[in-house]
């Protein structure tokens, strides 16, 4: 019995994402130690890229906004205080 369509379309497309991976990357010509090596290597920086984007983005952010509200004039978002002022600086 063959599986569903939509199940046989989504087996299709993931092995034509992990085909692409391979092109692009140039693993299919590489040892089995070489890829064991560089995909760990490329997880190991996407880890690192994913947790630096979840830790400091949203501050970068928030620091941004607070600034161009700052230079527009208008209260900061989050109840009109800014940066400065919580540290005890002269604003």
């Amino acid at each position: 019995m063959a599986p569903p369509a939509h199940r046989r379309g989504i087996k299709e497309y993931l092995c034509w994402l992990r085909y692409q991976y391979l092109l692009v990357t140039c693993c299919y010509v590489m040892e089995p130690w070489e890829r064991t090596v560089f995909n760990t290597i490329f997880l190991s920086v996407m880890a690192m890229v994913a947790y630096t984007t979840y830790a400091f983005v949203p501050m970068h952010l928030r620091f941004a906004a607070s600034l161009l509200c700052s230079i527009l004039g208008s209260e900061s978002p989050g109840g009109g205080t800014h940066a400065s002022q919580m540290e005890g600086g002269i604003v």
